[in-house]
């Protein structure tokens, strides 16, 4: 049977929907709210008051690297992390992940859709941390100061980089139903640590160097930089190395993701019910 786009577009929707109840726990839009808006600003509050007195003496650039850094990651744990939990969840718990592959909606489309049903929250916690950070820290983030076209094509392409990684972290799941947490958390760990999000990459050994720079998320993360403040704007930036890694990168997750959804397939490791 062929599937139509707009049988892709209601696959979606009806993944989106899905993907907010559970993750939500079912709970009502207030609750919701209240959860979601407490946690990043306590996690503002608490990183302000440890950043004032660890800091004192460092320079604003030193502030600004790490706190932009901390507050953009939070995107890539909500989407990487969404993938991966969606199966876990489907495959351990639901019982159901057999039925949602053999469905009409290709199944890289509900994991998408699973995955942006925590978008909102990222991004609002990116916002909280950062607005929060510059007050108690005097930042001087400015309106004046935001270059607004770039950083919206920043959060554009940051998304569509995390899609793809997180498409990988979900092939490889797939296929390690004994361990599926550990290896999205194991990846997030690892990407936290190279990727210049609180640790500077000139001071990382230099193949750890090498392999940061053939990574998007580096570029990605010093294009938000960039865009926000003007202390990191001594250089133009490097959009080649941006999009050139980008490309590759996600070209390489996706066929990546392909390769093991079919190998997931063949040795029967879809329903495997094996976590510990």
């Amino acid at each position: 049977m062929a599937i139509k786009h707009r049988n892709l577009y209601r696959g979606f929707i009806s993944s989106l929907i899905i993907g907010w109840r559970i993750e939500t726990n079912w709970a009502s839009p207030i609750n919701v709210l209240f959860v979601k808006t407490i946690r990043p600003i306590s996690s503002a509050i608490i990183l302000s008051i440890m950043y004032s007195v660890a800091s004192r003496g460092s320079n604003l650039e030193d502030l600004l690297w790490v706190i932009i850094g901390i507050s953009t990651w939070g995107l890539v744990q909500s989407q990487v992390e969404l993938m991966y939990w969606a199966i876990t969840s489907e495959r351990e718990w639901l019982r159901n992940i057999k039925n949602i592959i053999l469905s009409p909606t290709p199944f890289f489309i509900y994991l998408s859709a699973r995955a942006s049903s925590g978008v909102p929250f990222a991004i609002f916690s990116f916002f909280t941390i950062t607005i929060v950070s510059n007050i108690f820290l005097n930042l001087n983030i400015t309106l004046d100061s935001i270059l607004f076209y770039e950083f919206t094509l920043s959060l554009v392409i940051g998304l569509i980089i995390l899609f793809f990684l997180g498409l990988l972290t979900a092939g490889i799941t797939l296929n390690v139903p004994r361990t599926p947490i550990g290896v999205g958390e194991a990846i997030v760990g690892l990407l936290y640590l190279i990727s210049g999000s609180i640790i500077r990459p000139e001071i990382l050994p230099s193949y750890i160097q090498h392999l940061s720079t053939s990574l998007p998320l580096i570029h990605w993360i010093q294009l938000v930089r960039f865009s926000i403040h003007p202390v990191f704007r001594d250089n133009p930036y490097d959009w080649e190395s941006l999009l050139f890694t980008s490309i590759i990168f996600s070209i390489g997750c996706f066929f990546s993701y392909v390769f093991l959804f079919k190998l997931s397939r063949k040795h029967g490791k879809i329903d495997q019910a094996t976590m510990y």
